[in-house]
């Protein structure tokens, strides 16, 4: 398969995932035909929202998609997988169950509903100041016990802030409906995970927060510029879950429907799960990882979506007496990755595990310009390249590109370059 033929390989991207590796996709696949050839399989160890996982499967090979994240877990069954499914409107009829709202819910819903009418920001923008005020006041006691009497987790903790009342009600009604489906054995663990990943997707496009990632709702303050916030509040919660959600579900079966079978498969493992039980992925040729390489932990991004995959109402993690402004789950997943401490550990068990597996390693390594970006990595380019040397030997290629693409001899160049660089790294076992 010729360069141009990657760079026209199908992808699509179900949410705004961070440090998704897009552009680099033609030179991922181009890496792994060069290290196992045209056939074989490829363990994308921290695939994320599936984007290299179906590239490569496009691509011909074999994959195996994990992710330590039940939300990725979905995503990439959802892409990845081969098994059948029932119709799309039967999907959509299981999901049309409506979960009821109390009355105090409604009225919210009604004040919303007319402001979005009128266009009248101000009054959304007040909606969403006294829900933050109101979660500066509320204790971790009256979050337990109302968490007792209402399940509906969208609602209770992220209406009015990360989404509107009305998304929050249509998000839980999406939620319950398809969970009690799946424990009434009327869809499959496949179909689930299509009809999460649609869920996800709308909400995606609808959350308020910089980015349209999960980590923080907007915070609005008196200081702040107005007419970002209001245009954005309006454009946000005028979004119709439901309907973004049908859209998003037609969407992948038309995906699925152009499909190739060829027995990839999806995980939920921690690298450290694969290591205590290597057997779980099978044989694998080829090991491509991008995990994460500064402080900021994908679990906080993406907590939301985590919590909608989740059975329980997640207990809040508690700063100073107070639950934090981003809500975020009090055990949610660490990475080693993410800690200066762990992180040349993490390494050593990542070389460990492609030499148990006998499998080549393709890393994907952004350089912090001159560690000013404000995400300074938790492992510096020296150190990785001395673990790796240590586990591979001369076996190791380095590459460097951004728009461009070549091979460097001296990779000491790359470190003093003045841009932010990303370094593919192709450690190859021999």
């Amino acid at each position: 398969m010729t360069e141009k033929k990657y760079e026209e390989i199908s992808i699509y991207r179900p949410v705004q995932y961070l440090g998704a590796k897009v552009r680099s996709i033609p030179k991922i696949m181009e890496a792994v035909k060069n290290t196992v050839g045209d056939t074989g399989t490829c363990l994308d160890l921290f695939a994320g929202s599936s984007v290299v996982s179906q590239a490569l499967k496009n691509g011909g090979w074999k994959v195996v998609s994990n992710d330590a994240l039940t939300f990725s877990y979905h995503t990439n069954s959802a892409f990845i997988e081969d098994h059948e499914s029932q119709s799309l409107e039967s999907l959509l009829n299981i999901a049309e169950n409506q979960t009821p709202v109390c009355d105090s819910y409604k009225r919210k819903i009604e004040i919303e509903s007319q402001a979005l009418s009128g266009k009248d920001y101000d009054t959304l923008i007040n909606q969403n100041m006294e829900r933050v005020a109101g979660w500066d006041n509320f204790q971790p006691t009256e979050i337990v016990e109302y968490a007792k009497a209402n399940k509906d987790v969208a609602k209770i903790l992220y209406s009015g802030t990360y989404f509107g009342f009305t998304q929050s009600a249509t998000i839980d009604s999406l939620r319950n409906s398809i969970k009690s489906a799946k424990a009434a054995k009327k869809i499959s663990n496949y179909e689930q995970s299509l009809m999460m990943t649609a869920l996800f997707s709308a909400m995606s496009k609808s959350v308020f927060s910089a980015g349209k990632h999960f980590a923080q709702p907007h915070l609005i303050k008196p200081e702040k510029n107005k007419l970002f916030i209001s245009k954005r509040i309006i454009q946000d919660r005028g979004i119709d879950i439901y309907a973004e959600f049908k859209q998003q579900l037609k969407k992948l079966f038309e995906i699925k429907s152009a499909d190739k079978p060829n027995g990839s498969i999806a995980t939920n493992f921690s690298m450290e799960d694969i290591i205590r039980n290597p057997d779980t992925i099978g044989n694998v040729d080829v090991i491509y990882a991008d995990p994460p390489y500064t402080a900021q932990q994908y679990s906080r991004f993406y907590h939301i979506p985590e919590v909608i995959s989740g059975e329980e109402f997640p207990e809040l993690q508690i700063v100073k007496g107070k639950v934090t402004k981003g809500l975020y789950p009090k055990d949610r997943f660490k990475s080693r990755f993410c800690s200066k401490t762990h992180a040349p550990h993490a390494f050593r068990d990542l070389c460990l595990l492609a030499k148990e597996k006998k499998s080549s390693l393709i890393l994907s390594y952004s350089l912090s310009k001159n560690q000013t970006t404000g995400n300074d990595r938790m492992i510096g380019f020296d150190s990785l390249k001395s673990i790796l040397k240590e586990y591979f030997g001369d076996n190791i290629d380095y590459f460097e590109f951004e728009h461009t693409y070549r091979q460097f001899n001296k990779s000491d160049s790359v470190v003093k370059s003045k841009d932010d660089k990303e370094i593919q790294i192709v450690c190859r076992n021999n």
